[in-house]
């Protein structure tokens, strides 16, 4: 994957006696700056939304990061473990994986059938949860507000619910939706790649 992304992204070519592209055998994005992604302290209304992120850059949208605009949610208490254990432990769960990394293919630890089991032990080893948002949980989930007018929310296919000790990562992938992402606590180091390199991913 590397060397095909290499090879598409700079237009050059290596011999099997050559170093390799450019990141080969380093941390997937490390090999050049990238472009600044913009940040806003506000939510912009419906309209300023869909124009300058949702269909910018022909249709491609570009991506944004809104900071704080979770801050009010009651979500935003998912950081402690006690809260989820004592509101939410009987919550069934879905999508937990070893080796602290989203594989996408499905697998389920043993064990893992309620958000009580994984709280239990993800600390002190290598799971890693993808799950759906529990019905329960999704009352203290809110849609920022330039969400809720224009027919967005028709077009929500799922939600999902990361989680783990930290040092996690997923598999270089490609959506076919949108997303927006929501940080409760900790950081994630998002690469992003222009849709144009699709075939580069598929």
């Amino acid at each position: 994957m590397a060397r095909a992304l290499g090879l598409c992204l700079i237009g050059q070519t290596w011999t099997a006696t050559s170093e390799g592209p450019p990141g080969h055998l380093q941390p997937f994005g490390s090999w050049r700056a990238g472009e600044p992604v913009e940040e806003r302290n506000d939510v912009p209304e419906p309209e300023e939304f869909y124009k300058e992120y949702c269909t910018s850059d022909k249709g491609s949208g570009r991506p944004v990061v809104f900071r704080g605009a979770a801050a009010s949610w009651k979500a935003m208490k998912w950081s402690s473990d006690e809260y989820l254990l004592e509101r939410f432990g009987s919550e069934r769960i879905s999508g937990v994986e070893h080796n602290l990394k989203e594989t996408r293919t499905g697998g389920q630890v043993d064990g893992m059938v309620k958000l009580r089991d994984f709280l239990g032990q993800y600390n002190t080893t290598d799971i890693y949860m993808v799950s759906g948002v529990p019905k329960n949980m999704m009352k203290e989930v809110e849609f920022l507000p330039c969400l809720q007018c224009g027919g967005y929310l028709s077009f929500l296919d799922t939600n999902n619910f990361w989680m783990g000790r930290g040092g996690s990562k997923s598999v270089v992938h490609y959506d076919d939706q949108d997303n927006i992402n929501c940080m409760i606590a900790g950081e994630k180091r998002f690469v992003f790649m222009h849709p144009s390199y699709k075939e580069a991913f598929e």
